[in-house]
């Protein structure tokens, strides 16, 4: 049998190679505009919008920035010279502070910057100045840090410790969607914070840092990364060599110690995500479990569950936001309630 000549066949190799070339462009433009649409949507939300880059702290407020209408008519976002959310700069020598940190559901994410529940707490009462140290994205490392460095410069009066269960596993990792951030670890007794200077390279060009993991969501550019990686493999995410239980209750002693020669009240408050709204064994054993040890090593602690699944199962479309990319924050209603249920729990300030 006589084999056909590759010249023969030339013609169908070239059509099959166009052919090829045209589906992957096809999947690659219907991908790409997809991908395009989550990612822009994505970087509207994004911290980085609002934040530098912080050799300390992975990223920071922007001082002095003003975003009107930054998440819809009158949810406006600003930063005074310390780069707290508020118009305002701290007043001097004001004697009654509050100081909250915590993350996303702190700073207010979707609300005007006095719809807060860290604004409101001081809303009725003109002796109180209230400190919003809320940061996007913020484990409770970072609120901690943060605090350490250009909290405490404040004197608070209270500082309000506030976060959500996610805060807890963001404990434990050396970055955040693809941006590094610092971590803390225990040696020898003593907390110590590692990855400093955080690494600055994916803040550089930041939409490209959020944009790469969406870009999987295309066949192409995934099988790229994964030949990428198998040529040039990345490190690993590092963390803590402790476990959450050990390191938690260690940052908060630190926390604890520093306030007490200054006669600051430090008071550690649960704040609900939707999830928490319905039972279940998950994030109730992890509140259980908060209350339980926090509770015994005598520190203040409150949940702010019970106030929201108190009420009815339809009112949860007017505590939360809809459901965006960044997940559902408070709404100014939401707020409300978190600041009202504070103040009876927290007594005369």
């Amino acid at each position: 049998m006589n084999r056909p000549r590759w010249g023969a066949l030339r013609p169908a190799i070239r059509f099959l190679a166009r052919l090829v070339l045209v589906l992957a462009i096809a999947e690659g433009a219907a991908g790409g505009l997809h991908v395009a649409g989550r990612v822009s949507a994505l970087w509207r939300e994004s911290p980085r919008l609002h934040t530098r880059y912080d050799p300390d702290l992975g990223w920071v407020s922007t001082p002095n920035l003003s975003l009107e209408n930054h998440w819809g008519p009158g949810a406006s976002l600003h930063t005074n010279a310390q780069g707290f959310r508020g118009r305002r700069d701290l007043k001097a020598g004001a004697g009654r502070r509050i100081v909250c940190t915590g993350d996303s559901f702190t700073l207010g994410v979707g609300v005007d910057d006095d719809e807060t529940w860290c604004a409101l707490l001081a809303a009725d009462d003109p002796t109180l100045e209230t400190v919003n140290m809320g940061q996007g994205g913020y484990g409770v490392d970072q609120a901690y840090l943060w605090f350490k460095r250009d909290g405490v410069r404040v004197t608070p009066k209270l500082h309000v410790f506030a976060f959500v269960s996610v805060d807890l596993d963001r404990m434990l990792s050396d970055r955040l969607f693809g941006f590094p951030k610092p971590y803390l670890d225990l040696d020898s007794g003593r907390l110590v914070t590692r990855n400093v200077p955080v690494p600055r390279g994916p803040y550089l060009v930041p939409w490209l840092t959020l944009s790469l993991p969406r870009l999987d969501e295309s066949r192409l550019v995934a099988l790229a990364r994964r030949l990428a990686a198998a040529l040039h493999p990345q490190p690993p995410p590092q963390g803590p060599r402790q476990p959450l239980g050990i390191l938690f209750p260690a940052m908060l002693d630190d926390l604890r110690a520093l306030h007490a020669p200054k006669g600051c009240r430090l008071v550690v408050v649960y704040l609900p995500t939707l999830g928490d709204l319905t039972p279940s064994a998950g994030l109730d054993g992890l509140r259980a479990a908060l209350a339980d040890d926090l509770g015994r090593r005598g520190f203040e602690y409150h949940d702010i569950t019970p106030a929201f699944r108190a009420k009815p199962p339809e009112a949860a479309d007017r505590l939360f936001l809809p459901a965006s990319v960044l997940g559902r924050h408070y709404t100014a209603e939401g707020h409300r309630l978190v600041a009202a249920t504070l103040r009876d729990l927290l007594g005369p300030l």
